[in-house]
């Protein structure tokens, strides 16, 4: 460590990504969690197509969210998972996700 209290390792085992972060809004500081694109969608999946666990607004933040996750062209998403996501296909999505083959639907994607 440094005398700033940092750790000054470079080994990789060390590394700790950043989860959270705090932003000042006026005078307060609030702490606010910083998510990956990835595992934001698949959160959204994972209330989507399970909607009986769901609250109802919950259900529509949820696919607000993943629509604007998916519009959003500065989010590099593989081919198939976009077209799965865009086609609202959630269920295939999941089981791409999972390293599983979706069957085929209508429009032979």
């Amino acid at each position: 460590m440094n005398q700033a209290g940092k750790s000054t390792s470079n080994n990789a085992s060390s590394f700790h990504p950043i989860d959270k972060c705090l932003i000042r809004l006026g005078s307060r500081v609030v702490s606010v969690k910083i998510s990956r694109p990835m595992d934001e969608i698949k959160s959204c999946l994972q209330v989507i197509t399970n909607p009986k666990d769901a609250k109802p607004e919950e259900f529509r933040q949820t696919l607000a969210k993943l629509d604007i996750l998916v519009r959003d062209k500065k989010q590099t998403l593989h081919p198939r998972l976009r077209h799965f996501l865009e086609n609202r296909s959630y269920q295939k999505a999941v089981v791409w996700l999972n390293g599983e083959t979706p069957e085929k639907g209508n429009c032979g994607g």
